[in-house]
């Protein structure tokens, strides 16, 4: 008996015909006394009796097998009715539940409760985990970058399809969208302009230029990351020195923007940096790079428990959004690409009641603007409790 259930468990697809199925259970099933072992049986049962309308699904929306297999699981482990299922393939093969009008309000932080109809809530929470860690680039096979959420988005709602190579990871409803889902999200200059290994070829000739008597004690790299601010503005010690250092290091990683522009908004009197500022600044620059090189239309920044999405259209919307945003800016240790990282911050979205139905144009009341909780402090730490060292210990 053990053996079977074993087997039921690690099936992915049933392939059995109806009488091979019947058969094996009614011989097996009288013997069982295992309250697990029924239940093992009853969501592959489950599974058999929703095969074809997964299928014709899946079939129906052009997805490879193994979509198909995901979403078939997930459905039969969440134990849903038969006709519930049914109904909820229907929904999504017509009409969909994704409030699409919704979901592209820019610079508005959505929950979950604003964009899904509410009637087929329970269905979606059912199966969204599985859907957003099981779909993605690795475990579908397909060449390219496929992150996770795309498949996701795109079964809930026929007006979202994945772009296929297009500009943009999905085209929801005429709108190419970069989806930026869980945690870290790079955005930023297309290419390779990392921080790292240029140190004292491209910034170091700056120091000697600006403080030359203290060139010798820039000997580690990190200590000049955006998150030391105080150290920067004491290293650098005037305003006119510290503008020109932060506007060079930000043209190393931003070659075709105007970093001098940023330099003079985030940097005060005394030489003080702004942090609030600076991250505003950055992800404004950030995004300009990013659609620059993507040609998308937006982004759109989803957090991983797939509760809240944010939409961005204009580098200007991006630095509104940026109290809703988590963001790890470029690091002069940091060997991948130096493009900021986003993550949408707990609490962000905007109260709103749940939608019953699916409407495909954004309601008139609400207004395009960032909300949400302060982000994470950039540089608000004074570490500069080792600055300066002595020379022969060749540390800063």
């Amino acid at each position: 008996m053990r053996n079977l259930i074993d087997i039921i468990k690690e099936m992915e697809q049933v392939n059995e015909s109806p009488e091979e199925v019947r058969s094996e259970i009614v011989d097996r099933v009288q013997n069982m006394s295992d309250e697990q072992d029924l239940t093992d049986v009853l969501k592959y049962t489950n599974r058999f009796n929703i095969k074809q309308d997964v299928s014709q699904f899946a079939n129906l929306r052009k997805y490879k097998d193994v979509v198909s297999k995901v979403l078939l699981k997930s459905l039969a482990n969440a134990n849903l009715p038969a006709d519930q299922v049914r109904d909820f393939l229907k929904k999504l093969s017509t009409d969909g539940i994704i409030n699409t009008g919704v979901l592209l309000t820019p610079g508005v932080p959505h929950s979950i409760d604003s964009i899904i109809d509410s009637n087929y809530r329970s269905e979606f929470d059912a199966i969204k985990g599985d859907l957003y860690t099981q779909l993605g680039g690795k475990h579908t096979g397909e060449k390219g970058s496929v992150g996770n959420g795309e498949f996701l988005l795109s079964i809930m709602s026929p007006k979202i399809n994945r772009s296929g190579g297009g500009a943009g990871d999905l085209d929801i409803d005429g709108t190419t969208v970069e989806l930026k889902a869980g945690k870290n999200g790079r955005i930023g200059p297309e290419g390779t302009q990392q921080l790292y290994g240029r140190f004292k070829r491209e910034f170091l000739p700056v120091i000697e230029k600006l403080v030359p008597e203290k060139a010798s004690l820039a000997t580690n790299p990190a200590d000049f990351n955006l998150t030391r601010l105080p150290f920067f503005t004491e290293f650098f010690e005037t305003e006119h020195n510290v503008k020109e250092a932060l506007s060079h290091m930000l043209k190393m990683i931003y070659p075709d923007y105007d970093t001098r522009s940023i330099a003079d908004i985030v940097v005060g009197g005394g030489g003080v940096i702004n942090k609030d500022e600076l991250k505003s600044e950055m992800l404004k620059a950030s995004y300009s790079s990013y659609q620059k090189a993507k040609g998308f239309d937006g982004i759109m920044i989803m957090n991983a428990d797939v509760t809240t999405f944010l939409y961005i259209n204009t580098p200007e919307q991006m630095a509104k959004a940026a109290s809703s945003l988590g963001a790890i800016l470029p690091r002069w240790e940091d060997k991948q690409s130096d493009s900021i990282k986003v993550s949408l911050l707990k609490g962000s979205a905007i109260p709103a009641e749940p939608i019953p139905a699916v409407i495909n144009e954004p309601p008139d009341n609400i207004q395009a603007s960032a909300g949400g909780v302060a982000a994470e402090p950039l540089g608000t730490k004074n570490t500069m409790g080792r600055t300066y060292r002595d020379k022969s210990r060749n540390k800063t």
